[in-house]
């Protein structure tokens, strides 16, 4: 059965987590959109559906891609990568697929 409260836990442990380092004129992501998603897995973790229709798993954390920007601050794209690789094997651990 997905999301046992335990493993749920585990995963806005991991979320708790997302921070990454903030560079300018390096390429990398937008740090608006990473905050945005990881902001919208946490709040439908934790119960909060309003204004997102879809369900939030693995496949989504796995699909998910941002706008790579230059000349502007961003956050590091091996950073943010491999944050969201740790966040879906802990949803697929979970069930949340």
């Amino acid at each position: 059965m997905p999301g046992q409260l335990a493993d749920v836990r585990r995963v806005m442990a991991l979320l708790g987590t997302a921070r990454f380092t903030r560079a300018r004129f390096k390429e990398g992501y937008d740090p608006a959109e990473v905050d945005g998603f990881v902001g919208r897995v946490r709040d439908w973790l934790a119960g909060d559906r309003r204004g997102l229709a879809e369900v939030v798993g693995a496949d989504d954390v796995r699909a998910r891609s941002f706008t790579l920007r230059r000349l502007r601050e961003t956050y590091d794209k091996d950073e943010v990568d491999a944050f969201l690789a740790a966040l879906e094997t802990e949803l697929r651990r979970t069930g949340y697929v």
